[in-house]
């Protein structure tokens, strides 16, 4: 029996739990509600692939794109991205994930090349370590694993550049304004106060005013998180799927996967696969005084993303600021011991 074209459109737009056999009546209920989706790509046998490719969170972008009223926790507190989309979709007339296709490969450029300038002016890395350290960020899995989907991870990873910027630079108002519209693109990146603090603050310093600019500035990303939850009518601490920690909830995806160990087993691998082989970085990050009071984010970051979302391997991302300078330094600390060895045995 054919569903209602209401109800299809309710399930499709908002909980994207459809069958692939309603492509028809899907494709219909669309076109009345003049949405992007043309009819004539969703009825086509061919082309009805596509429809399963909405499902999860790129069903949820989507859809939030195309009715923001309805969107639900925690992607409605992600409403940057999407109110982008949204706008030069609404210039364009033209399909939503080819924009978010577009912006996240331009997210994706801008966040490539800074990251380069950053490896260079805030580690003096030469230019082949630099473009090197370009090469490994575009290369890492939550870059190509999401790429070309209707999903915030290019955005965020761009975002989170910024935050290492300043604070290296050390400019607390540059720092507050990125982390405030960070939180706005994705929730983890409140753990920019942690950053914050963790490479600016000297417990030698006596000055009262020295301290409180330091926690005003980290107490930006915090109270951007919680204004913005209480502005869109959930929790000041809401996680996850609508769980308030205030109220004592928790996400229960977490349960999930610590109740067994092959659930743990599953997510440390994921975490594993974040970065590969590049988490030799979290040694090198010993090697350079900002990078190794930063590594304090690292544990937060990936609590963070166990308490956010419960996807370590795709949150896990954010943190590649740290994580592939340190490779680099390593790797260029290697170089430097090898070539005394190299000069000599050329002499002999």
């Amino acid at each position: 029996m054919v569903k209602p074209k209401s109800t299809v459109v309710h399930q499709a737009l908002l909980r994207l739990q459809y069958p692939v056999q309603d492509a028809e009546v899907l494709g219909m209920a669309l076109k009345e509600r003049g949405t992007a989706y043309p009819f004539e790509l969703l009825t086509r046998p061919r082309h009805r692939h596509k429809i399963s490719m909405m499902h999860g969170d790129i069903g949820r972008y989507i859809a939030q794109v195309e009715e923001p009223a309805q969107a639900t926790a925690p992607f409605k507190y992600r409403f940057l991205p999407t109110a982008i989309v949204r706008v030069l979709r609404g210039l364009t007339g033209e399909f939503t994930p080819t924009w978010f296709l577009r912006l996240n490969i331009l997210y994706t450029l801008i966040a490539g090349l800074w990251f380069i300038r950053y490896l260079r002016d805030c580690f003096s890395l030469g230019s082949p370590l630099a473009l090197l350290g370009g090469a490994l960020f575009v290369t890492i899995v939550q870059v190509t694993a999401t790429l070309p989907f209707a999903l915030l991870e290019p955005a965020s990873l761009l975002a989170v550049l910024p935050l290492f910027v300043f604070a290296h630079a050390r400019r607390p108002i540059a720092f507050a304004i990125s982390a405030a519209i960070g939180v706005m693109v994705k929730e983890v990146l409140v753990v920019g106060a942690l950053l914050w603090l963790a490479t600016q603050v000297d417990f030698k310093e006596r000055s009262i005013r020295r301290w409180l600019e330091w926690l005003v500035v980290a107490a930006v990303p915090v109270a951007a998180f919680a204004m913005l939850r209480t502005a869109m009518g959930g929790g000041a601490l809401e996680v996850g799927f609508g769980h308030n920690v205030l109220e004592g909830e928790g996400p229960s995806y977490l349960r999930d996967r610590l109740q067994s160990a092959s659930a743990t087993m599953k997510a440390l691998s994921a975490l594993f696969l974040g970065f590969g082989g590049l988490w030799l970085g979290l040694v090198g990050a010993l090697r350079d005084p900002f990078l190794r009071r930063a590594l304090w984010v690292v544990p937060c970051t990936l609590l963070a993303a166990l308490g956010f979302s419960g996807f370590i391997g795709r949150v896990v991302g954010v943190i590649y600021p740290i994580v592939i300078p340190g490779f680099l330094l390593l790797l260029q600390h290697a170089l430097r011991e090898h070539e005394p060895a190299v000069a000599q045995r050329a002499e002999t």
